[in-house]
C-alpha cells in the first residue's frame, strides 16, 4: 500500500504561484495540471496516466466560489491526528475555523496544517457536502491555499481549486479522510467532479 503525498501536491501549489502573470483561468488550469502531474510522476504505482485526463470532469469554473470567509484562529496550538482510508492516522495542526455562507446556508469548515518533520505554509481543508456521493467523489474532497496570517480574521476559499483525493483513482493509498466537523449540508457545485473512467469509486 502507498500513502498518497499531499506534500508533493502542495509543493506544485508553489510552483504555479511563482509562474508568471497568468488569468484565473489560466492558473486553475494550471494548478490542476499540477496535480496530475503529481500524480502521473509518482514512481510506485501511480494512480492515474496522462491517457486518464480524459475521463477527469469539473464543474464550470464560477468566480461566485471564490469566497472571503470568516476565520477564527485556534486560541493555542492544537494537533490532531486525522484517520486515513487504510485505517492509519496523520498529524495535523489545527488552525481554526472558516465560516461562510453558501445559497444563504452557513456552514464552517475545520482549517489544517499538514506536519512533515516541519510545518508546511499551505492549509487543507477535507470535506464533504451535497454533492458528495452524487457529482462528486463519495469519500470527499481537498481544499488547500496559503496560511493565512497571525493576525488574519478571513481567508481565502476556492472552491473552483477543490480536488479529489488519490483514493478517488485507485484503492492502494492512505488518505486523510475529512473529520465529522467538515461534513456540510450545502452542495459545492464547484471543482474536480466524480472519475468518470469507472464512476463513484
Amino acid at each position: 500500500m502507498m500513502i498518497q503525498s499531499i506534500y508533493t501536491i502542495l509543493l506544485c501549489l508553489l510552483a504555479v504561484s511563482l509562474s508568471k502573470a497568468q488569468t484565473y483561468e489560466e492558473e486553475v488550469h494550471a494548478y490542476r495540471k499540477s496535480l496530475v502531474k503529481s500524480m502521473v510522476d509518482y514512481t510506485d504505482n501511480p494512480p492515474v496516466q496522462w491517457s486518464d485526463t480524459l475521463y477527469m470532469d469539473y464543474f464550470p469554473l464560477d468566480s461566485s466560489w471564490i469566497l472571503q470567509a470568516e476565520f477564527e484562529p485556534m486560541e493555542k496550538d492544537s494537533f490532531i491526528q486525522m484517520p486515513t482510508t487504510a485505517g492509519t492516522e496523520k498529524v495535523f495542526k489545527v488552525l481554526g475555523r472558516a465560516s461562510f455562507t453558501v445559497r444563504d446556508t452557513m456552514a464552517k469548515l475545520t482549517v489544517f496544517q499538514p506536519l512533515r518533520g516541519s510545518l508546511l505554509p499551505y492549509y487543507f481543508i477535507p470535506f464533504k457536502d451535497g454533492s458528495s456521493g452524487l457529482s462528486t467523489y463519495g469519500g470527499g474532497r481537498y481544499l488547500e491555499g496559503p496560511v493565512p496570517s497571525e493576525d488574519a480574521r478571513t481567508i481565502r476559499l476556492d472552491f473552483n481549486k477543490a480536488y479529489n483525493p488519490w483514493c478517488a483513482f485507485n484503492d492502494g493509498y492512505y488518505c486523510p479522510l475529512p473529520p465529522a466537523s467538515n461534513s456540510i449540508a450545502p452542495s459545492i457545485q464547484a471543482g474536480e467532479k466524480n472519475f468518470r473512467k469507472h464512476g463513484e469509486h
